[in-house]
């Protein structure tokens, strides 16, 4: 969360608000459904939403959800830096990790020229919340995705312009296929097709929001 406030929430029957520097960690599993609202007096919202793949072995784990409200933080080369999931250098996140990835927040608010910490084995995504960065003489700006492949270098420099916001987001190649429609993630077309049925039929896989009385969406149908 970034900016306000959201309330999630889901056929668990957690209720969460969300607030900027916080983490709500929602994990699918073989099905859950949710709901979230802007929340309080803060007209403006703005927040990040990542999904992550789950590993073959836990796509079908049962659902689950989970709040964190503080986070690891620390500055260095002028920027503020936030640890939202794994390791980075001496700092371990809280946040559920069930594949090897790192998810990090860095703010400057002046330019400034920061290195960063490759792992080995890790490609990279580095999206532009607010501002500008420069990576190798290439400029991105709001509302871009910088890619960065499995590296031989152990680090890579990065420069921010003034008020520049990005997400430092890698981990290993999953190195398989993978679908997605709508809200669903899978490994083949049936997989996501008896998704979308038993979503539309209202089956008891997904459940149903508590305290939500809304009707839920219909996923489209896939072509």
């Amino acid at each position: 969360m970034l900016e306000g406030e959201i309330l999630h929430r889901d056929s668990l029957g957690f209720q969460q608000i969300i607030r900027p520097q916080q983490v709500n960690l929602m994990t699918a599993g073989h099905g859950i459904s949710h709901s979230e609202d802007s929340h309080g007096d803060e007209k403006k919202v703005h927040l990040a939403q990542l999904w992550i793949v789950l590993p073959n072995d836990k796509r079908n784990m049962p659902p689950r959800f989970d709040h964190y409200p503080d986070l690891p933080k620390w500055q260095a080369d002028g920027a503020d830096f936030t640890l939202l999931i794994g390791d980075y250098q001496s700092h371990t996140s809280p946040v559920l990790c069930l594949l090897p990835m790192i998810g990090m927040d860095i703010m400057a608010k002046h330019a400034t020229r920061i290195s960063l910490s490759l792992h080995a084995k890790y490609e990279y995504g580095l999206f532009v919340l607010t501002g500008e960065m420069v990576i190798e003489g290439e400029t991105f700006a709001a509302n871009e995705l910088a890619y960065i492949g499995i590296q031989h270098a152990e680090s890579l420099t990065i420069e921010f312009s003034d008020n520049t916001q990005i997400l430092f987001l890698g981990g290993e190649p999953l190195n398989e296929k993978i679908l997605m429609w709508w809200n669903f993630i899978g490994r083949s077309k049936e997989e996501i097709q008896q998704a979308i049925t038993d979503w539309n039929a209202g089956s008891e896989r997904f459940g149903k929001v508590v305290n939500d009385e809304r009707t839920p969406l219909v996923s489209p149908v896939m072509p």
